[in-house]
């Protein structure tokens, strides 16, 4: 597989988490012959709680993925070629621990 590089940036307080991530994944050109080359690619992704009660483990939530869209394909499956990564995505919700 292509060489990766991952960096997270994580900000935490009683009622407020926030974190951004960035991964980046070099091309792969060294293949056989029944292989394709791999492009590299970046993903960028971000999450942001907040937890609106003091005395609940209740959280409120907003995140995004793949938040600047790019084509990624994962060089050791066997479906990159048909079906790349997801692209952007942003999804909010509210979570309950108990």
């Amino acid at each position: 597989p292509p060489y990766s590089l991952t960096g997270r940036l994580v900000w935490a307080s009683p009622r407020i988490d926030a974190q951004l991530e960035v991964r980046y994944v070099a091309d792969q050109d060294r293949v056989t012959t029944y292989e394709l080359p791999t492009n590299d690619y970046t993903l960028v992704n971000a999450r942001v709680s907040f937890k609106p009660l003091e005395d609940r483990d209740l959280r409120l939530f907003v995140e995004g993925r793949n938040l600047t869209d790019a084509v990624a394909r994962e060089h050791a499956s066997f479906l990159k070629d048909i079906a790349p990564l997801p692209g952007r995505s942003i999804r909010g919700g509210l979570a309950l621990n108990f």
